[in-house]
């Protein structure tokens, strides 16, 4: 059973699924699904890195000098990580990280973590999107994905009292 911040699915279709449902089979096979669609394409991982290095690089990712001294130093395990079912394990492990002990930069989890800027940016994929060759993440993350009252892929019962985003 997928668990909401508030109960239980169905109970709350506005709300975010809590970090822990990640865990559960519908998120984990999402999840798996999701970023089988980046592993499908090789050519990604020069991308990854490329972008993962001017994040770190221009300090958008706002680490420690430490930290980002040893993501510039590992950036080849560090696209490997994430670009391997590793990352999706620690995800639905509930450890979210970027690299193995390297939390996201805002100590995002959850929903707030695979709908950031920086897993977007990162991935080149924002699991928010819809008609993008991938069901969106919106079922699950209806706040983090900012749905608003039939927004395609959003919870169709309950939901609209979310601002809509401004353009």
């Amino acid at each position: 059973t997928v668990t909401r911040k508030s109960g239980m699915i169905g109970r709350d279709n506005c709300t975010d699924v809590a970090p822990s449902a990640f865990g559960d089979r519908a998120l984990h096979n999402y999840m798996h699904s999701a970023l089988e669609y980046i592993y499908a394409y090789p050519e990604r991982a020069p991308t990854v890195q490329k972008t993962f290095r001017v994040l770190i690089d221009s300090n958008y990712l706002a680490y420690s000098i430490p930290v980002a001294n040893l993501l510039k130093g590992e950036m080849s395990n560090v696209t490997n990580f994430l670009l391997s079912r590793k990352f999706i394990h620690s995800m639905v492990s509930g450890r979210w990280e970027l690299y193995t002990g390297v939390p996201h930069p805002r100590n995002l989890t959850g929903c707030d973590f695979v709908t950031s800027w920086e897993f977007a940016a990162i991935f080149q994929l924002d699991l928010c999107e819809t008609g993008a060759g991938y069901r969106s993440i919106r079922t699950y993350c209806p706040e983090a994905c900012r749905c608003t009252r039939d927004a395609p892929e959003c919870p169709v019962v309950g939901c609209g009292v979310l601002p809509t985003p401004v353009p």
